[in-house]
């Protein structure tokens, strides 16, 4: 109706919502492992843990990202996407 194949029309679309998808992977893998993170309680702010090599107190959860505060005082910022997907070491809150 428009003039266009509808062959084409639907194989720019096709292409445009990979496109979008790839684009979008990172973000959404790292949103995916921060509900996993909050669901499963895998750890909670105030606890000491290692993950990705590193090792601090976790500060803050955020629905992408976790912050955490090294013993030499250096503040972190971990993806959750890999962070849920990697071994995670906790130590609970003292008095918890």
């Amino acid at each position: 109706m428009v003039g266009i194949e509808t062959t084409s029309f639907i194989a720019v679309l096709g292409a445009a919502g990979l496109a979008i998808g790839l684009a979008l992977q990172g973000g959404l893998s790292n949103f995916a492992g921060g509900v996993l993170i909050v669901i499963f309680q895998y750890y909670k702010v105030g606890d000491d843990i290692k993950t990705q090599g590193i090792s601090g107190k976790v500060t803050e959860i955020h629905p992408f990202y976790t912050k955490l505060v090294t013993e030499d005082a250096k503040e972190v910022i971990l993806p959750n996407g890999r962070v849920s997907n990697g071994i995670i070491t906790r130590q609970p809150r003292r008095g918890a």
